[in-house]
C-alpha cells in the first residue's frame, strides 16, 4: 500500500507543477506509513505546526524568489518543480491576479492523516487608469509525516 501511495504522490507532484503554471487547483496526495505502535509513535511524530508549513514558500514567493522556493520544498517534490518551472508559475499568475503583496495564515483543515493549512494571498494589478486593484486567492499547502519527518507534499492556489 505504501509503494503505491508513492507512486501516486510521484504521478500528483506531477499535475500539482501543471496546476500551478496555470493557476488552477491540483490535488494532494500523501504516502502513509504503516501503522506505528504507541511508543513509536511518541519518539517519530513531529508536530507540524499549519502556520509554519506554509510561510517559507510564501515568502520566497513574495520576493519573487525562485532558488528560495525550490529551496523549501522535499527532494522529490524540487525534481518535478524547480526554478524554470517557478518563473513559468509566478508569470501566470502575475498575469492573471497581479503581484503578490502579503500573505496571512488562515486555518488548518481537519483530517486525521494529513496538515492541511490555507494561507489568503493578497495581490494588486493596476486598472486601466492606473489606479490599484486588489484580489485575494486562497493558497494551499498540504503536509504529512513521511519517514519520520515532517514534509510538504502538495501546494497549489485554489
Amino acid at each position: 500500500m505504501v509503494d503505491y501511495m508513492k507512486k501516486r504522490s510521484v504521478f500528483l507532484f506531477r499535475g500539482t507543477a501543471i496546476g500551478i503554471l496555470i493557476a488552477m487547483s491540483t490535488a494532494g496526495c500523501a504516502a502513509i506509513p504503516e501503522k506505528e505502535t504507541p511508543a513509536k509513535k511518541e519518539v517519530s511524530a513531529p508536530v507540524i505546526r499549519p502556520e509554519e508549513n506554509g510561510r517559507e514558500l510564501l515568502e520566497a514567493f513574495l520576493h519573487q524568489d525562485a532558488k528560495a522556493f525550490v529551496r523549501a520544498l522535499p527532494e522529490d517534490l524540487r525534481k518535478q518543480f524547480g526554478e524554470r518551472e517557478f518563473e513559468g508559475a509566478y508569470k501566470s499568475i502575475v498575469e492573471t491576479l497581479g503581484k503578490p503583496v502579503s500573505y496571512e495564515f488562515g486555518l488548518r483543515l481537519e483530517n486525521p492523516l494529513l496538515t492541511v493549512s490555507l494561507w489568503k494571498v493578497r495581490f494588486e494589478r493596476k486598472n486601466t487608469e492606473g489606479s490599484p486593484i486588489h484580489q485575494e486567492a486562497l493558497f494551499r499547502v498540504i503536509s504529512g509525516v513521511i519517514d519520520s519527518r515532517p514534509k510538504i507534499i502538495s501546494f497549489n492556489f485554489l
